[in-house]
This record gives structure tokens, C-alpha cells and sequence, in this order.
């Protein structure tokens, strides 16, 4: 049987909270590779412990992390797990999942200026 979930992830998931203090990106890099993630947005809230916590949730989770605007070709340490765009083919339909890091001043009322855009390229 075809599957038709494509499960992907919105940013702010390694933000700087008192679970992300305690565990670190382990606790949730273990949730993300249980639930099979297929791919996780990145934010600028994502570094606030530093590349090492972000390449080790990648690294421990198995998930790709999407952004079309960060360019990590001078880190090594994200290379290998960040994609400007990810194609998925599920049920049948492809699928294209393009996301992209926007700095959020925080004080507005609408602050969620965050992009994550499914593009299906063919009807069910």
C-alpha cells in the first residue's frame, strides 16, 4: 500500500527552552527519527546552541534540515544534512518542499514570517 504522509517540520524545533537546556538536540532528535520525519524547516532560532547541537540533531535524527537562503558550504559540520529544497515522491504525487530563514523582529504582531511552501506537480 502507497503511502500518503509526507511529515515535515515548521522551525523554532532546537529554540532555546528549558527542555532544549536539559537535553539538549538528543531528546528531540530521538522523537524526530521515531516519527520518521522527511524533512525539518531550519530557522534562525535553530543556532541559538551553536552548529555543533544542530549537526548533532541532524546527524542523530537522520532528517534533512531545508533552506534555500543558508548557505553552509564553509561549515562542514551542516553540509552533509542541509538542502536548499527537497523532491519527495509519496503516493505517487511529487512533491518539492522549499523553506528559507528570515530574521523575525520578535515585537511585531506578526512575526511569523517563516516560508515553507509543498508544491505537488501532479493531481491524485
Amino acid at each position: 500500500m502507497a503511502s500518503f504522509v509526507l511529515l515535515t517540520f515548521l522551525p523554532f524545533s532546537l529554540k532555546g527552552s528549558l527542555f532544549q537546556y536539559q537535553f539538549n538536540a538528543t531528546a528531540d532528535a530521538f522523537y524526530y527519527k521515531q516519527l520518521a520525519y522527511d524533512a525539518v524547516a531550519i530557522s534562525d532560532k535553530d543556532f541559538f546552541f551553536g552548529v555543533d547541537q544542530l549537526s548533532s540533531f541532524f546527524q542523530l535524527s537522520g532528517v534533512p534540515g531545508v533552506s534555500s537562503n543558508l548557505d553552509v558550504s564553509g561549515e562542514p559540520r551542516l553540509l552533509p544534512y542541509v538542502f536548499p529544497y527537497k523532491i519527495f515522491t509519496v503516493g505517487g504525487v511529487t512533491v518539492g518542499y522549499v523553506s528559507c530563514v528570515v530574521w523575525v523582529y520578535h515585537c511585531c504582531i506578526f512575526s511569523l514570517i517563516h516560508v515553507s511552501y509543498y508544491v505537488a506537480t501532479q493531481q491524485i
